[in-house]
Formats: structure tokens, C-alpha cells, sequence
């Protein structure tokens, strides 16, 4: 099978649907499948993913709720398809997705694939400012490759295929992604987004340092690579503890996690960039970055 769409859903009922119907009218005429990964909904799920089982394309999985970070991981290693193309139940695919990113995940040095995501809200206004900071749905890779970086907690393990030279980000949209309370919470709340994403970028370094032979030897890399790369998102992880820190209005604890985040800069790509300066001058006089949205 060359293609799986896999669709991770916890109590997205009300969404479910959109999604599905995005995923199973694909203009394509390649072999692919629907996989809806359900993380114990609770909600009207079942009744929806009932309706699609007699569907030629479509099949579900279901467990007990056990968080987005296994639901994401299943989403990879019980798909068929060649490639995955993931999909959050809230969001949904332009119909020519598929026709438009394969042929970019079939080249020899992409193993992941990302488009831009197109903001929504639940009244059909899109946005044309408002860049998500992360967005499960963009993201399509090649399976085999991707299982290197299992267990995943989200989607800034399948980023590290591109921070290794394997992937591309288009700055087109074939996604849909719907902005509503349950997924903005944490990203309106002063510090709270930025600390998720310094403790996800931490435990995706960690996870590389660990396994860098594993994942240099299934990439046909050197380990010396992964680690150069694990240190960069070391200094990426640094950078949300320093903007964490701002928005919380803390200069020494901002001050000391920017000077740690220049460090590992340097000792990845060694040099001071215009961004590191602009920060500084940020963590001197206190200002949080502009809040988007």
C-alpha cells in the first residue's frame, strides 16, 4: 500500500466527519487507506467511525485513553501505507493533498514533507496572520524512516527529518487547521506554551543523544550528525525557556537560559546570529515576543 492517512482523534465527534471525507475524496488514483487512531473518545467517535467501516479505505483502531504522544505514535506504526500523511480530527486536507505532496516524499532525499497550515475558526473565517506553532497535520514522512524515531511524543520528532536534510517545508497550503478553544488553552496562558515547548524539545534531545547510532545507521548518516543536531534543539529548547521566562517577566532566570541558548549555538553552528543580538536586547529590557493570534 503506498499511502495511509491517519487520523488521531480523542473527542473530536463533532470534527470527525470533516476529516474523514477530506481523507477518503482524495483526487488520486493511488492505493491508500483511512486510519482513524482513536484515543478513547468518549464522545459521539464511535457512532461516526461506525458509519465509515464498511468503507473499502477506511479502518480504526481504538485503546483506552493513553495521551496524544501514543495516539501519534500508533498513528506511525500501525499504518500500511508506505508513506503517512497525519491528520488531527479537527483539522482536514485540501482535496488535491495528496497529488501535491507525493511526488516531493518520493524523492530520494525526503523523507518528510510539511505544507503550511491554513487557520480556521469554527465560524469559517480563515486567517491570513496567524501561523499555528505546531501543527500535527502538515506533516507527511516515509514510514520506515520515521519508525527510527519512535516512541514520538508530537510532531517536532518527524521535524528532525528535515533538520538532517531530509525533508522540505512548502510554504503552501493543503491543510486546514481549525483554531478552537481546546487547542489554544495552553497557548493564551503567559508562559505555559513556551514551557510545553521547552520540555518537548528537551526530551526530543535527549531521546537523540541516546539512540544517534540507531538513527545514523537507518539514515545512512553519522552519529556525529545527530548529535550536532540534538545540540541545535538543545539551543531551540533554550530559546522557549528564554521567551518562557519573559513572559513571566523574570530578566535572571531569561538572561541565564539566553546565554545557555547562545552556547549551544555556537557549538553547532558557530556564529552569533542577528536573531541571538535581537533576544538580548529583549531579555534586558523585559519584552515577551508579540503573541500571535
Amino acid at each position: 500500500m503506498e499511502i495511509t492517512i491517519s487520523i488521531i482523534n480523542y473527542n473530536y465527534g463533532q470534527y470527525l466527519k470533516q476529516a474523514i471525507e477530506s481523507a477518503l475524496n482524495q483526487t488520486t488514483d493511488v492505493d491508500y487507506e483511512v486510519l482513524v487512531i482513536d484515543d478513547g473518545s468518549t464522545d459521539n467517535s464511535d457512532e461516526i467511525i461506525a458509519s465509515y467501516q464498511s468503507h473499502p479505505k477506511f479502518r480504526s483502531s481504538k485503546t483506552e485513553n493513553r495521551g496524544f504522544a501514543a495516539a501519534l505514535t500508533r498513528a506511525l506504526t500501525e499504518a500500511n501505507g508506505y508513506y503517512v500523511f497525519f491528520m488531527d480530527a479537527d483539522d482536514y486536507f485540501e482535496l488535491d493533498k495528496i497529488n501535491v505532496i507525493l511526488p516531493l516524499l518520493k524523492m530520494k532525499t525526503n523523507y518528510y514533507v510539511a505544507d503550511c497550515p491554513k487557520p480556521f475558526d469554527n465560524k469559517g473565517g480563515f486567517y491570513s496572520s496567524y501561523f499555528p506553532p505546531g501543527c500535527t497535520s502538515t506533516v507527511a514522512v516515509n514510514r520506515e524512516k520515521a519508525l527510527v524515531l519512535c516512541p514520538v511524543e508530537n510532531e517536532l520528532w518527524f521535524h528532525t527529518l528535515k533538520k538532517l536534510g531530509f525533508g522540505i517545508f512548502l510554504e503552501t497550503s493543503y491543510t486546514n487547521y481549525r483554531i478552537h478553544g481546546s487547542n489554544m488553552t495552553n497557548r493564551t496562558i503567559a508562559g505555559k506554551w513556551q514551557n510545553y515547548l521547552y520540555k518537548m524539545t528537551f526530551n526530543l534531545y535527549n531521546q537523540l543523544i541516546k539512540e544517534s547510532d540507531n538513527i545514523a545507521d537507518a539514515l545512512s548518516i553519522k552519529s556525529s550528525k545527530v548529535i550536532k543536531t540534538a545540540k541545535f534543539l538543545k539551543a531551540q529548547g533554550y530559546y522557549n525557556k528564554t521567551e518562557m521566562h519573559l513572559e513571566l517577566g523574570s530578566r535572571s532566570k531569561a538572561f541565564k537560559a539566553f546565554l545557555k541558548m547562545v552556547y549551544y549555538n555556537l557549538i553547532t553552528i558557530h556564529r552569533i546570529k542577528f536573531f541571538d543580538i535581537k533576544m538580548l536586547i529583549r531579555v534586558i529590557l523585559v519584552w515577551p515576543s508579540q503573541k500571535k493570534g
